[in-house]
């Protein structure tokens, strides 16, 4: 067994855990999702969704909010700063954001089926920069004229799918400010007692998060917005409250691989009870895939995260591949769209990422010094 207690650092070092290669499968995962969904126009017969019940995206996107919550909560613990925590997660997400929203409507005035006069003069066209640059009120997926007659179908009339993978940006920015919020809270009314009250704040939201996966599991008629905005809560805080408690928590192979058994039991009897115990056990499994030895490697340094550059530019690179090549298959689309995606996503870690994270250390002040640090 592996107990998390005793080396924090060791917890948040890229060369003593495998959470960036852990990001870049998830991010792969999703691009293979997206390529059948763009290619054929549904995912009815993907066949891991029709075993699980979930699409290899769908699990790719619950390991991103599981590894957001962990990394995000440590971060904030290990400097409990209202101003540098913001910040921080400003320089990750916006620079590469606002580069690839830009892109992306560059992109539709070569694709438009409009004249370029009224594709830029068009509402939806300012509407898509302003919403995806921002996550304002949340994301827009569709720009005029743009993959209008893709297999995918269209957001409305014509407006076609131009970047269906930003859906989940304002959800994890929402978080952010959530973890801020008792951050806050925390600092100004419990400061001699940080650790403990976000230990208990972070738990209860991720309970409340699980019962709430559950009731959607089940069936209860709950808008599908809501169905996300609870499973993503869940996973985020679930992955905070596995770092605020990790002083208590063994990571075990063998727990591990008896708990996948028995999801796959609960999969066979119940697919909704599965479900429930999905969200409960996935920040376990990301753990311990994390942490433990594979193959005699403790851990798995990469040269650079590109998780981020994959998601946020394979959605469009893959839809001008399938409007552009006709009758392209699937696994087309995924192999070429994921050859193109990785020199977009190498080339925004270079020339955007890398030179945006660097401006953490403009942010200001000292972290505010609690009495117990983590």
């Amino acid at each position: 067994m592996n107990r998390l207690k005793g080396a924090p650092p060791a917890m948040l070092d890229v060369r003593r855990n495998k959470f960036d290669l852990m990001r870049l499968l998830a991010a792969v995962a999703v691009l293979y999702t997206h390529a059948w969904a763009l290619a054929i126009g549904n995912l009815d017969a993907e066949p891991i969704r029709l075993l699980l019940g979930k699409t290899p995206g769908d699990i790719g996107v619950d390991l991103f909010f599981v590894t957001s919550g962990f990394l995000v909560t440590a971060s904030f613990m290990n400097k409990p700063h209202l101003g540098r925590f913001l910040w921080a997660r400003f320089v990750r997400i916006y620079p590469a954001l606002v580069v690839a929203v830009a892109l992306t409507v560059l992109l539709g005035l070569a694709l438009t089926n409009l004249p370029a006069d009224q594709y830029l003069g068009d509402w939806h066209t300012r509407h898509y920069l302003f919403s995806n640059m921002t996550l304002l009120g949340g994301e827009r997926h569709g720009l005029p004229g743009v993959f209008a007659d893709a297999p995918f179908g269209t957001v409305s009339g014509n407006l076609g799918y131009a970047n269906g993978s930003l859906w989940t940006l304002p959800y994890e920015v929402r978080l952010y400010l959530g973890l801020a919020l008792l951050g806050l809270v925390g600092l100004s009314v419990f400061r001699n007692r940080l650790e403990s009250t976000m230990r208990v704040a972070v738990t209860l939201l991720a309970l409340a998060g699980a019962i709430g996966v559950a009731f959607i599991s089940f069936g209860y008629d709950i808008k599908h917005s809501t169905d996300a905005a609870v499973r993503f809560m869940s996973l985020f805080f679930a992955g905070g409250a596995f770092y605020l408690w990790r002083d208590r928590i063994r990571l075990s192979w063998l727990v591990f691989f008896i708990s996948i058994a028995l999801f796959g039991g609960l999969l066979w009897l119940d697919q909704r009870i599965a479900h429930s115990a999905y969200a409960l056990a996935l920040p376990y499994w990301v753990l311990c895939v994390a942490y433990l030895p594979i193959a005699g490697r403790a851990a798995v340094a990469l040269p650079a995260d590109y998780s981020y550059g994959l998601y946020i530019y394979h959605w469009p690179i893959m839809q001008t591949l399938v409007q552009g090549v006709e009758g392209v298959n699937w696994p087309t689309v995924f192999v070429v769209g994921l050859f193109l995606s990785f020199i977009m996503a190498y080339t925004s870690w270079h020339l955007v990422e890398k030179r945006a994270l660097q401006l953490k250390k403009l942010a200001w002040g000292k972290p505010a010094e609690a009495k117990r640090r983590l």
